[in-house]
Order: C-alpha cells, then structure tokens, then sequence
C-alpha cells in the first residue's frame, strides 16, 4: 500500500513539474495580444506605414502612447525606452513572470533586469536619457532573444551593408529580416536617432516573426548615376558630408575667436569662460569632421563598380584625408593653443568643403 502510494505521489509530482515547465517554456508563443488597439492615436494615420506596427506593438503591451491620445510616432526613443522594451520582450519571450514595479527614476528596473539578463552591462550607456542611435538600438535588442529566436531569412554577407561595416548586432538584425536599411542598397545610418515608429516595427517584428522582412540588397552598378535610388543615396550622402564639414569650419572659426578673446581678456573669470568656450568649440570641430569624414567613405563605398565616379570617388578620397588631418592636429591646439597651428587646420577644413563642393557639381 506504501508503494502504492508513493507511486501515485511521484507520478503527481512528475505531472505538476511537466505541467510548471510548459507554462514557463519559452518562444515566441508567449506573445498574445492582450489588448485591443481602437484607433485612439490621434496622430497615426490609417493609411501610414507604420499603422500596423503601432497598433500591433499597442496590443502586445510592448509600446504605449505619449498620452492617451497621442503616440508621437516621429519622437525619438531614449535608450532608457528602448532599453525598457527589449526587457519586456525579453521576459515574455522567457516567461519569467517578472513584475516591474515602480522605481526613481522610472526605468531603473527595467534597466536592472536588462544588466541581470545580459541585454545590455553595465556602464555601457552614461546617459540613460540619451536619445538612442539606430546601431545602439540593435544592439540592445540583439541580447533580448536568444539566437535560435532570430533565424537568418536574409542572406547578408559581412561588409554588404554600405555604411556598416562589422557590427554584429547590426547585421544579426538585418538577416533576421527584424531591421532593414532605409534605401535599396542597405543605407542603414546607424548614427540617426531612431523614431518612435520604427522602434513599433521593430519590436512586431521580434514579437511575430510573420512579419518580418525579406531583404535583397542593390548593388552600385556602371552607368548613369543622375536618377534611381543609388544616385539620391550618393547625393545625400555627399550633402551630409557637406553639412557636417560646413559645420567643422563655423564651429573652428568660434574657436579661433575664442582663443583671441582669451589673449585679449585681462581678467580671470572672462579668460575662463573663453577658454571653457574655445574647448567646447574645438570639440565641436573635431566631432563635425569625423562626421564629414565617415559621410565621405560611406559615398566612396557608393561609388564603387561604377568608372563614371571615378572622379567624385578620388574628391571624397581628398575629403577623407583632410577631415582625418585636421581631426589629428585639434587636440594639439586643445593642449596648446598658443604653439598650437591654428592655420594648418583651418586650410585642411576649408579644402574639405571646397573639394565636396566640387564632388557635388560632377554628380550634376
């Protein structure tokens, strides 16, 4: 009888265990639409692209609006948000019945569980508040599946992203069809902060994976480049370059002024703040020109395969080299302004934008 009865114990047990690890399996079963999206977002238009996305990310309880009414799909998400999201798809996707409760500041929880759960470590990020970047937002939501979650759909090899060249995380999005580029060739300007609609297909697309996307990228070919997707792609990459290095040269001029009001400041608290300026600016500078630098070799990368460019590809190469020598020789006048050579940067600058301006006329 004791058998038996140990018998009937164990067999409960044994159904209870199985019973607890099926409800706790976890996959992408795990995510049900618990709420129904009713078109309370004033601003998301039935007929945009991302209506789907929102109203999905809505009913998954993986995003929410701004308010009530509004959704705000073309605000920029801070990393503490993106963060936040990658940590509810991960514990859905886990199962783990995690309650977030409230915290000061509010995202601290979820920030804890990302570092606890390998999403994200610690220290990565200084400014939770940050708006976050589109490659550091791959990177946070790469680490909230693990890899048999995001199968390849999408054959991408490495380097075949035009402006991305090695990052995992980037790439491992991409073939899994959850991110895309923003232009048939694969653009996908991983320094652009990322909206709060493309944050909604993102994380549909992590969530169901029937609705993530098949990719073929366009390579540069020979021939005409003065219409078609590659020749705006160039264009616009050829501008930003031209913005960021119009930039660099207004930025260095401030700090050339600055430095001379400091020479010309005879008390300590106006040669402290000129200073305090001059720095900023000079910071500014180099940021501008490594920005200008990084357009240029993306544009350069654009230009490949087609002999029609061969003259834009050696202006931008011209660029690159320019930016690079001025951003060698600024923090030689950050440590030493008064021996530090001022004119050498402010021509290699100047080059910059005249050489892109010239890139600019030969692309018509």
């Amino acid at each position: 009888m004791k058998k038996f009865v140990t018998m009937i114990l164990c067999s409960v047990l044994i159904v209870s265990v199985l019973a607890t690890s099926a409800s706790a399996a976890s996959g992408l079963q795990n995510f049900q639409k618990t709420v129904i999206y009713a078109d309370q977002f004033a601003d998301v238009q039935s007929g945009s692209w991302y209506y789907n996305s929102v109203a999905s990310a809505y009913a998954y309880g993986l995003m929410n609006g701004l308010t009530n009414s509004q959704f705000s799909p073309t605000d920029n998400i801070q990393l503490s948000q993106a963060i936040t999201m990658a940590a509810r798809l991960h514990s859905i996707y886990y199962d783990d019945k995690t309650v977030f409760t409230n915290s000061s500041p509010w995202y601290t929880n979820y920030v804890q569980y990302a570092i606890d759960n390998g999403i994200i470590t610690k220290g990565q990020f200084a400014d939770y508040t940050a708006y976050a970047t589109r490659a550091e937002f791959a990177q946070i939501f790469a680490n909230a599946f693990p890899t048999e979650a995001l199968d390849v759909k999408n054959i991408i090899a490495d380097g075949a992203i035009p402006d991305v060249d090695a990052d995992k995380a980037i790439y491992k999005l991409f073939r899994a069809g959850v991110m895309t580029g923003k232009t048939s060739t694969g653009l996908f300007y991983p320094n652009d902060n990322i909206q709060r609609n493309e944050a909604a297909a993102v994380v549909t697309r992590m969530a169901d994976q029937t609705l993530r996307v098949s990719v073929t990228l366009t390579s540069q070919q020979g021939g005409d480049i003065s219409s078609g997707s590659s020749a705006t792609d160039l264009k616009n990459k050829v501008n930003s370059a031209k913005d960021a290095a119009a930039t660099a040269i207004t930025s260095f001029s401030a700090a050339k002024a600055y430095y001379q009001s400091v020479v010309s400041a005879g008390d300590p608290i106006t040669i402290a703040v000129y200073t305090d300026a001059m720095y900023k600016t000079l910071q500014s500078t180099m940021t501008a020109a490594q920005a200008c630098s990084t357009d240029a070799k993306i544009s350069i990368s654009l230009c490949e395969g087609n002999t029609k460019l061969d003259k834009v590809s050696a202006d931008l190469e011209k660029v690159v080299l320019c930016c690079d020598e001025a951003t060698k020789a600024i923090p030689t006048i950050s440590q030493a302004p008064a021996t530090g050579d001022w004119a050498i940067v402010e021509q290699y600058l100047n080059l910059c934008g005249s050489t892109i301006t010239d890139a600019l006329k030969d692309l018509g």
